[in-house]
């Protein structure tokens, strides 16, 4: 085997990374129709509960059944954070440190803010030229 070079070996970790983008995004396309058909069929079948009053049914080939997949965006943090420190309510709070700050403030100070665990993992990237 021959021994190749960095620039050698950067070119065909680019071409590697290209190849699997295109890959992807030809699985993407090609999923399309399928997402589509899947959508239209639950469509259906939602209908089809409503109009039975029901939640849900079963076939030999399975059950269709509802649920429900809550999505939750804060919009003002104040009034939210001050209702739920008033209300008791601080299971819906979500605890946390800003990972890209604490970096920052680990470089800048050489410390670590108290009650933090803080590491970095080396990695390796490849950027095109």
């Amino acid at each position: 085997m021959t021994q190749r070079t960095m620039d050698e070996l950067v070119a065909a970790y680019v071409k590697l990374r290209d190849r699997k983008k295109e890959m992807e995004n030809r699985l993407k396309k090609d999923l399309e129709p399928i997402v589509e058909a899947m959508a239209k069929l639950e469509a259906h079948f939602l209908l089809h509960m409503q109009s039975n009053g029901v939640t849900s049914f079963a076939t030999v080939n399975g059950t269709a059944y509802q649920s429900r997949q809550p999505s939750v965006s804060v919009a003002d943090w104040e009034v939210f954070f001050k209702w739920a420190m008033a209300s008791d309510q601080l299971g819906m709070l979500v605890r946390g440190a800003n990972k890209a700050a604490v970096a920052a403030y680990a470089e800048e100070t050489e410390t670590v803010p108290p009650g933090l665990n803080f590491s970095q993992a080396l990695t390796v990237n490849v950027r095109r030229s």
